[in-house]
């Protein structure tokens, strides 16, 4: 039953952070990259 529960979590988290990447990547090539910007995306 844990097993199963960490598993499912595990996509859940997955798959958010995938839609957090793709975001990212939208929001950093539509914005001239700002090293200062990008350190602090990054921290």
């Amino acid at each position: 039953m844990k097993v199963q529960l960490e598993a499912r979590f595990a996509r859940v988290h997955l798959k958010d952070w995938q839609l957090i990447r793709k975001n990212s990547e939208k929001l950093i090539k539509s914005f001239a990259v700002d090293p200062k910007t990008l350190k602090r995306i990054i921290d």
